[in-house]
C-alpha cells in the first residue's frame, strides 16, 4: 500500500491510501480460505466445498469482509506510516472494493499537536490565610439555625425576614405582564405564593419583596418596579411596571436554641464540641477554596506562556457541549427560546472562545501527565464512583455496576480523576504565599 499526506491545515490531514489489485487479490484469498475452513454446505465436509460454490454462496458476505478487511488495513498501514499522533478519524471516503481491482481511500483525520512543555513546576501562587476567627463560627452557628428555622403566624405588620404569603399581579402600560411573558409565570400573576419580607437573596420581584415590609394582613396596595435595561427577559428589560399586591399571611421567622436536644439530633455532646465540628467545617472550606484559586492561578500562567494549534473537531465537539449548557442555563433564567435566538451568535462565541480554552489546557495537562506518568488505578476509580453515587443519592453497588457497563462514561472518569491528579501535582509543585485579608483589600 502507498500513502500520500495532504495537509489541511497545523493539524488537519488528509491519508490518502492506494492499493493494487494484487493486494486486494491476496487478502481475498485469506478471506475465502477462512470462509472455508468454517462454512457449512450441504454434501461437503467442513473445509472441503469448491472455492466457486464458496464464492456463490456467500458472495455478499466475502465482498463486505474484503472491504472491511482493506479498510482496516489501509487506516494501520497509515497509522504507521505517516508516524502521526491522531486525535480523531474526521472522515472516510472510498470507492466499492472489488476483488481483483486496485483502488484507493482517504482518511481525514485531526492530530495532536506537536508543542514543548512550558516550565509547569514552582508557578507563584497566592492563597488566603484559613484561620478561623469566632466571628465566622458564630455567623456559620446562626446560617445552621436559620436554615431550621420554624415560622410561626403573627398578627402584627411585617418586618424584615418575616415570610409573607402574598398574591401579585404585574402591569406594564396597563398590559398584563403574564401576557407579555406568559412562559415566566414569577414576573407576572402569583397567586398565594411565600416572598420573605425585605429579602436580599431571594428570586422574586424586588419591588414586591421590599414592599411587603409594614404590611398587615389583608392590606392591599400597589408598588413600582423598573426592570434593568440589561434584564435577560427582553419584553421587560428597560420598563417600568406597576403590581398590585395583597398580604393573606404572615409569619415569623423562629430560629432554635442551641441545646441539649439539637446537639444530641447531630451526636454532638456539648457547644463546644459543635463549634469546633464548626470550625473545622469552615477551614475545609477555606482550603477548598485556596485550592481552586491556586488552580486558576496556574492555569491563567500556563496559558499565557504557550500557544499551539488545536485539533478543530475537539473545539468544535467542546463547543456545542458548551453551547448546550449556556442555552439550559438561560432556559433556567427565564430567558425565552425566541430571545436566544436573536443573541445565538453571542452564545455561539462565548461558548467558542471557552471551547478553545478547555480543549487547550487539557492537551497541556494530558501531555504533562503523561511526561509526569501520572496513572489512574482502580482505587482512585472506585472511590470516585462510591462519592458520584453518594451524591447523586444512588445505592453505590448499582450506581458502579452501571457505570462499568457504560465504556464511554467510565473512559470519561478515567480522564477527569487523571486531569484532576495532574492539577493536584501542578498545585504541590507550586511556590505559595499567604495573602491576608487585610493585604487582599489594599490590593
Amino acid at each position: 500500500m502507498n500513502l500520500t499526506i495532504e495537509d489541511i491545515n497545523e493539524t488537519r490531514k488528509k491519508l490518502h491510501v492506494s492499493f493494487t489489485s494484487e493486494e486486494v487479490e491476496r487478502e481475498q484469498g485469506k478471506i475465502l480460505k477462512d470462509f472455508s475452513g468454517h462454512a457449512r454446505i450441504s454434501g461437503f465436509r467442513p473445509g472441503k466445498a469448491p472455492q466457486s460454490l464458496i464464492r456463490q454462496r456467500y458472495r455478499k458476505e466475502l465482498a463486505e469482509e474484503l472491504d472491511r478487511k482493506i479498510t482496516s488495513l489501509a487506516y494501520e498501514t497509515a497509522v504507521k506510516e505517516s508516524e502521526m499522533d491522531i486525535f480523531a478519524v474526521i472522515d472516510l471516503t472510498k470507492e466499492e472494493i472489488k476483488s481483483g481491482e486496485e483502488g484507493d481511500l482517504t482518511i481525514t483525520v485531526d492530530i495532536n499537536p506537536d508543542f514543548d512543555l512550558p516550565d509547569y513546576k514552582e508557578i507563584p501562587t497566592e492563597i488566603s490565610s484559613t484561620e478561623v476567627t469566632d466571628k465566622e463560627i458564630d455567623e456559620a452557628i446562626h446560617e445552621f439555625r436559620r436554615q431550621r428555622s420554624s415560622f410561626e403566624v403573627v398578627t402584627r405588620a411585617a418586618e424584615i425576614g418575616d415570610f409573607i404569603k402574598v398574591s401579585y399581579n404585574g402591569m406594564i402600560d396597563n398590559q398584563p405582564i403574564a401576557d407579555l411573558v406568559p412562559d415566566i409565570k414569577i414576573y407576572g400573576k402569583q397567586e398565594n405564593t411565600w416572598e420573605e419580607a425585605g429579602g436580599e437573596e431571594g428570586t422574586g420581584i424586588k419591588a414586591v419583596v421590599d414592599g411587603l415590609v409594614g404590611m398587615n394582613v389583608d392590606e392591599e396596595k400597589e408598588v413600582e418596579m423598573e426592570f434593568p435595561s440589561d434584564l435577560p427577559v427582553e419584553a421587560l428589560a428597560g420598563k417600568k411596571a406597576v403590581y398590585h399586591m395583597k398580604v393573606h399571611e404572615v409569619r415569623e421567622r423562629v430560629l432554635p436554641d442551641i441545646d441539649e436536644k439539637l446537639l444530641g439530633t447531630m451526636q454532638m455532646e456539648n457547644l463546644d464540641q459543635f463549634r469546633n465540628r464548626v470550625s473545622d467545617e469552615i477551614k475545609a472550606s477555606k482550603d477548598a477554596s485556596n485550592r481552586n484559586s491556586q488552580r486558576q492561578q496556574i492555569h491563567d500562567r500556563l496559558n499565557e506562556q504557550i500557544e499551539f494549534p488545536l485539533p478543530e473537531s475537539a473545539v468544535e465537539s467542546e463547543t456545542q457541549a458548551l453551547m448546550r449548557d449556556l442555552m439550559a442555563q438561560n432556559f433556567r433564567r427565564g430567558v425565552s427560546e425566541q430571545e436566544m435566538e436573536k443573541h445565538k451568535e453571542e452564545i455561539f462565541q462565548n461558548a467558542r472562545t471557552a471551547a478553545n480554552d478547555r480543549v487547550k489546557m487539557n492537551l497541556l495537562l494530558s501531555k504533562i501527565s503523561e511526561k509526569e506518568s501520572i496513572a489512574v488505578d482502580e482505587k482512585d476509580i472506585q472511590q470516585c464512583l462510591v462519592r458520584e453515587a453518594i451524591s447523586s443519592g444512588s445505592q453505590p453497588e448499582k450506581f458502579i455496576k452501571e457505570i462499568r457497563r457504560d465504556r464511554d462514561r467510565l473512559a470519561s472518569i478515567h480522564q477527569s480523576i487523571r486531569m484532576n491528579k495532574t492539577w493536584d501535582m501542578l498545585v504541590e509543585h507550586s511556590i505559595v504565599s499567604t495573602i491576608e485579608d487585610d493585604q487582599k483589600d489594599g490590593k
